[in-house]
């Protein structure tokens, strides 16, 4: 079923980059609209300010019935940052015959006024929308019309690659005065031309295995960079499904110490300069060649030897908060420390639900860590369990943390997830991340229990179900792949007004291929 407020022609209900969203205009949207276009009428086709009643019956009567249709006549799309809505644009004046439309983009005329943030908002938006017209809905040609007194808008315009192709003469009246207008024009060849350029930026996700939510929130960081970029999906496994939402796929080598050489090489032969590790099991190799790959020009975003070593080995990783006066949850090899009481037992490396026994007394414990290879025990604190992303810089300092109920829990990943906010366990997790000193993403797991955190475990690297802390300002993936590429000042960490809620499931993709 099509949501009441989405395009069916929209392959995705949402088009994002880091913090700017955009997605069908709704009822919502429309009072805000005509207030912004009554106060720029010196911009537009417009020449009467438009009442409230105008608006309603035009979005009744030429909008809201189109959205059913899939090829539309127009597609208007609200612009949120951080959750609020600042503008509206979209295509018009579609012509589905010839493939062609004409962008539409207006601002809340506040945000004009910096020229530093109309060139932010307008540039990444112009790279948006030529994704989904070109990419999502197949246009071939896009074009803008644009008064000649606004410079900046024209000179973003051909930043990004718009091309002038004309200028109609004394065409429009501003202010009393007779003024020219600009038409410029971008073609589908021409944006892959400049998306697949020589001077493309590759940054690869290793064991990408399944992670295509991790892809598409790694494209959309990479079109805020100041060069172009491809994501790449690394993999042992050729049928990885990753490959089919990558820009390319790499059949990687096993890793090891004798496939270092080759692993380089195939870095620098594919234009890859960032490497993302996203399994645990792979993170320590990594960190340890680390350097090596440093010198041929390849940043590996991923935390120290020693910090993942620490986080990979549970009764280290306990003993080290307990000492530090952390809320860790402590550990030990023996369970006769913690008395007769509830106990869990788990392997002390590996998954933390792998062989996980809970709520266990002492003599079920015991029999229970007869079938682990090496087995730990904890007390067992009672409360919810949360999730907690992170993001920490090169220098240790925590950008900041996103907490997550777990609603749905399949195999040890949350496959529902709500963001909330508790100012207390923020500051918890927050001392914990700076004292564990890691880099780039993590995300913990915690107990929470009469309003303190109980820390259970630290995976250094983005989690399945990271993406939500995106969708509320935790800018990992963006904070990540800038950093590696020494762009990144100090990141701040503007949340979203609200909280959300992450759904994952599986979506069917159907491919025509002749080749089939």
């Amino acid at each position: 079923m099509i949501n009441a407020h989405d395009y069916k022609v929209m392959l995705r209900s949402q088009l994002h980059d880091g913090d700017l969203t955009l997605r069908a205009v709704g009822p919502q949207d429309i009072e805000s609209i005509r207030q912004w276009r009554n106060a720029q009428m010196d911009v537009l086709r417009q020449s009467t300010a438009i009442s409230f009643e105008e608006q309603k019956s035009y979005f009744a009567e030429h909008i809201w019935p189109d959205k059913d249709s899939l090829n539309p006549r127009q597609i208007l799309l609200a612009i949120e940052q951080h959750g609020e809505l600042i503008g509206y644009g979209g295509l018009v004046h579609i012509s589905w015959p010839y493939r062609r439309g004409e962008i539409s983009f207006l601002l809340n005329p506040s945000l004009e006024q910096s020229h530093k943030v109309l060139r932010d908002i307008f540039s990444r938006y112009l790279m948006m929308i030529q994704s989904f017209a070109f990419e999502d809905i197949k246009l071939h040609r896009l074009t803008t019309e644009t008064y000649e007194h606004r410079v900046l808008h024209i000179e973003i315009l051909e930043s990004v690659g718009f091309k002038l192709e004309g200028r109609l003469r004394e065409h429009i009246i501003v202010d009393g005065k007779l003024r020219n207008s600009l038409l410029h024009a971008s073609l589908a060849n021409e944006w892959c031309g400049r998306r697949n350029s020589n001077s493309l930026l590759g940054v690869i996700v290793t064991s990408a295995s399944r992670k295509v939510p991790l892809i598409r929130a790694l494209k959309d960081a990479t079109f805020r960079l100041s060069r172009n970029t491809q994501v790449i999906a690394g993999d042992i496994d050729p049928l990885s499904i990753a490959r089919l939402e990558a820009d390319d796929f790499w059949q990687m080598p096993r890793l090891g110490d004798e496939t270092i050489s080759d692993l380089i090489e195939g870095c620098l032969s594919r234009g890859i300069s960032i490497v993302l590790p996203t399994r645990d099991g792979e993170l320590e190799f990594w960190a340890r060649h680390r350097e090596a790959f440093s010198q041929a020009g390849i940043e590996v975003i991923v935390s120290s030897s020693e910090s993942i070593a620490r986080c990979r080995d549970k009764l280290a990783f306990a003993s080290f908060g307990c000492d530090a006066g952390l809320p860790m949850i402590p550990a030990s090899k023996s369970p006769d420390i913690f008395g007769d009481i509830p106990l869990v037992v788990k392997e002390r490396y590996g998954s933390a639900s792998r062989g996980l026994g809970l709520n266990m007394t002492l003599a079920t414990a015991l029999e229970h860590a007869r079938d682990l290879e090496e087995p730990i025990f904890q007390p067992l604190v009672p409360g919810p369990e949360i999730s907690i992303d992170g993001w920490v810089d090169k220098h240790g300092i925590v950008a900041g943390v996103v907490l997550r109920r777990r609603d749905r829990v399949i195999s040890g990943e949350s496959q529902v997830t709500t963001t909330f906010t508790d100012t207390a366990l923020e500051e918890q997790a927050t001392q914990v991340l700076t004292a564990l000193q890691l880099r780039g993403p993590v995300v913990m797991q915690a107990i929470v229990d009469e309003g303190k955190l109980h820390v259970i475990e630290c995976n250094p690297r983005f989690g399945g179900a990271s993406t939500a802390a995106i969708a509320v300002g935790l800018d990992s993936l963006y904070w990540s792949v800038a950093e590696a590429l020494d762009e990144l000042d100090s990141p701040v960490f503007k949340r979203v007004p609200g909280e959300v809620r992450q759904i994952r499931m599986p979506v069917d993709r159907v491919i025509h291929d002749p080749d089939l």
